[in-house]
């Protein structure tokens, strides 16, 4: 049986209290410091869609996003995943917050925001509904501006799917060595 709308929204309000909480009360030494810098990254994965009228495969997909700073420990993401495969194509463009968390030499993140999609299931005319999801992954550090994501997004409306994904992301204002001098 479906979420009710309602159901929905107090599910991801519920969610951003909690991340707008873990990062007030994150560690204040310098060493955990997380740098919010602008950053760009490409993603490839797989949807599992469920309840998606049409839409029945796992659909690969890829994408682009940018982040950009919402003040000192969040970011806001922008983006689209693309797919086209099994008689289906899609497009799930996203705005979103994010927070980041150090754990040991790894950065955890968690987010949540809204979609727009626009997918057309085989044989059928393009559709475009309204959604929400939240998600979370890890992100590793393989260079001072180059770090390797992954991603794991739980979306709610059209259905409800789930993504998992990898990529890179880079770091557009000199990466996480900037201040250290």
């Amino acid at each position: 049986m479906a979420m009710a709308w309602t159901q929905q929204v107090g599910l991801l309000l519920a969610f951003f209290v909690v991340i707008s909480n873990s990062t007030a009360f994150s560690q204040e030494e310098e060493e955990n410091e997380v740098s919010v810098q602008p950053r760009f990254s490409l993603h490839v994965g797989s949807l599992l869609p469920n309840q998606i009228r049409g839409v029945t495969e796992i659909q690969p997909v890829w994408g682009i996003r940018y982040g950009f700073p919402n003040g000192k420990k969040s970011l806001i993401e922008v983006g689209f995943g693309y797919s086209q495969a099994e008689g289906v194509q899609l497009l799930d463009s996203f705005a979103r917050i994010r927070g980041d968390f150090p754990v040991e030499d790894l950065l955890m993140m968690a987010y949540v925001g809204g979609d727009i999609w626009y997918y057309s299931p085989e044989e059928e005319e393009f559709k475009v509904d309204f959604g929400a999801h939240f998600g979370g992954g890890f992100i590793a550090h393989i260079a001072s501006n180059v770090a390797f994501r992954s991603d794991m997004k739980f979306q709610l409306n059209p259905g409800t799917s789930l993504y998992i994904g990898f990529g890179f992301e880079i770091l557009l204002d000199g990466g996480k060595d900037k201040d250290d001098k």
